[in-house]
């Protein structure tokens, strides 16, 4: 069962308008997506070609259909590593690309994770990325929070403006001088 939450300022009819649009919106994206790569792969199909050959004839393509060669690179490269039969319709090509190149991606693909954020069982590209050992976009607990949080704080330079910052907030200051200490015992 879906839980939809509805942000402050929306009744739940006006929401459920707005979320099955966005949906709707994004499998035409998807579909656009996976039939573009599908395009590259059929425009190659029986010709043996090298690297450079392919990058070519997906970079001639794209200028005469006004894609992005890049871009149309990916859906290409996406669409080979998921043949059709093995796509799912009611997920994202951005989850697809997430999980392309992850050895068990045919067996995982068939069941929904729990999303933290929406409280939901269904593939998001959080939960994806989860999946591939990647870094999250949106942390959802601690842990995933200060991974993020180091990643931006890579510098000391950094690190030590974020400290003093938050040594300025009365209740983190009060926490990190007040905090209960352990005391060992040898």
């Amino acid at each position: 069962m879906t839980t939809l939450t509805v942000p402050d300022g929306y009744t739940k009819a006006e929401w459920t308008k707005i979320v099955r649009r966005g949906q709707k919106l994004m499998k035409q994206k998807s579909g656009i997506h996976w039939a573009l790569g599908d395009l590259v792969i059929d425009a190659l199909d029986g010709r043996g070609r090298g690297h450079g050959e392919v990058n070519q004839v997906i970079k001639i393509l794209a200028h005469q259909i006004g894609a992005n060669p890049e871009s149309l690179r990916s859906y290409y490269d996406v669409a080979r590593q998921w043949p059709e039969a093995k796509r799912r319709e009611d997920v994202s090509f951005s989850v697809h690309r997430t999980l392309a190149y992850v050895r068990s991606r045919y067996i995982l693909i068939r069941k929904d994770p729990y999303d933290p954020f929406t409280k939901e069982h269904r593939w998001t590209v959080n939960e994806a990325e989860k999946v591939a050992h990647r870094a999250v976009g949106t942390p959802t607990n601690q842990a995933e929070r200060l991974a993020h949080t180091r990643r931006l704080l890579r510098t000391d330079e950094d690190a030590a403006k974020a400290v003093t910052e938050m040594l300025g907030r009365p209740d983190v200051s009060l926490f990190f001088f007040f905090r209960p200490r352990t005391v060992s015992r040898t």
